[in-house]
């Protein structure tokens, strides 16, 4: 009801709904509850699937032991089997530079039930990727009537046309004077825009550093000052040092 006007005493109750309760049914292949093939969250007194992936050699799967119509508690359910006399086939499976596993896991490639269908997961190796298959579909499996062969195949990965282009990527390199310095931001309050203090050589440091990089260059080489063509190249990088002072500042 809407109390937000009390205006006398009431008593009210609160009621609470319970929580919905799960099951959990274990499917095994045996009567021995030893090879399981899977488990089943099931809601209380609903149904459970069983859809598994059951097989036994020179037996048909003819249902489970218990019914799973009413699931009210836990199940251990195994699955039934009736013998009969079949013809069996060999399944040859060749895989180069990868591997192929088989569903149902019970099965022998080399005596394999006449009719059974086969579900195969190929996993390539490093630097191979799957292209195909011969002899098998992956949409329908294989059904085993006669004796065959199924190959899968598998092909080196080449980089695409755009993995081409882009270049690798280089390590990181670390500045001289400090490795591990980010750049600077200053904003500049009268044109309220942001001015950023990098180098134009490693886009890390600001003019501060490139005069301090230079003056402790300067102290090492000042003997080779002698050379004209030297005395030409310092003129060059100062004259860069001014641009770039002019350009950033």
């Amino acid at each position: 009801g809407d109390y937000t006007f009390v205006t006398e005493d009431r008593r009210i109750r609160a009621v609470y709904g319970q929580d919905d309760v799960y099951w959990t049914v274990s499917f095994y292949n045996d009567g021995w509850y030893a090879d399981l093939l899977g488990t089943e969250q099931v809601a209380d007194g609903e149904k459970a699937v069983g859809n598994m992936e059951v097989y036994m050699d020179d037996h048909v799967f003819i249902g489970w032991d218990k019914p799973l119509d009413e699931v009210h508690s836990d199940l251990n359910v195994a699955a039934q089997y009736e013998w009969r006399e079949m013809e069996h086939h060999k399944v040859t499976i060749i895989a180069e530079h990868g591997t192929v596993t088989i569903r149902p896991r019970q099965v022998n490639p080399d005596f394999v039930n006449h009719g059974t269908v086969l579900f195969l997961e190929a996993v390539p190796d490093d630097g191979y990727k799957l292209s195909g298959w011969e002899g098998y579909s992956v949409q329908f499996g294989l059904a085993v009537t006669q004796d065959t062969t199924v190959t899968a195949l598998f092909t080196p990965n080449t980089p695409t046309a755009l993995e081409e282009l882009l270049p690798a990527e280089a390590p990181p390199q670390r500045h001289p004077l400090h490795p591990r310095r980010r750049p600077s931001i200053r904003r500049n309050r009268k044109k309220s825009r942001i001015r950023y203090r990098f180098c134009p050589c490693c886009h890390t440091c600001s003019q501060k550093d490139i005069f301090l990089l230079f003056f402790a260059w300067y102290l090492h080489t000042r003997n080779a000052l002698k050379s004209s063509a030297f005395r030409f190249c310092i003129c060059l990088f100062i004259i860069f040092c001014l641009m770039s002072v002019v350009i950033f500042f």
